[in-house]
């Protein structure tokens, strides 16, 4: 058994200081810990807290876990912060199912839903205006995202299908 670590934190790229909080669970995981590069990293830009289920090769990784919302920094001339999830010793050649719930108790049927294509991809996302999508580049050569992970194996649009609980077939 390998244990799979999640840090879900309140990041601003101009401070040195960070809030966390780190939850573990433990199950079968494709890699071992101490791997320099995160697997997953979902960041929110949308105005409010949302709420995420991650699920990666059938096993529950996060339940509804409470990623917060862009906050101002004190000091208005500096970027803003953004709540941000990560996980890594996730199996990226399986699918990963990401779930996010605009508020803690709704509904599977109402919540939007994203399925990676398990490509070995790694999954640095962002929820922006009702939309899950690959982050962008930052700086001059768009190599990185914004926490400084490389964007080079990075899921595209098109790895990443939405589809309704019910309705849509995952597979």
């Amino acid at each position: 058994m390998k244990i799979i670590r999640i840090i879900a934190c309140i990041i601003s790229t101009l401070s040195a200081t960070y809030a966390y909080s780190a939850t573990e669970t433990t199950f079968t995981a494709s890699r071992p810990l101490g791997t320099a590069i995160w697997d997953l990293e979902v960041r929110n830009k949308w105005a409010k807290d949302i709420f995420i289920t991650i699920e990666n090769n059938g096993h529950i990784i996060l339940k509804r876990f409470k990623v917060h919302k862009p906050q101002p920094h004190p000091d208005l001339t500096k970027e803003e912060s953004y709540g941000v999830v990560r996980a890594t010793g996730l199996d990226l050649k399986k699918a990963t199912k990401i779930t996010i719930y605009p508020y803690k108790d709704q509904e599977d049927v109402y919540a939007t839903h994203y399925v990676t294509k398990g490509n070995g991809k790694t999954i640095y996302v962002t929820w922006e205006n009702d939309e899950l999508r690959p982050q962008k580049g930052t700086g001059f050569f768009n190599k990185e995202t914004q926490s400084g992970l490389p964007l080079k194996n990075n899921v595209s649009s098109s790895d990443l299908k939405r589809f309704q609980v019910g309705r849509d077939n995952i597979n």
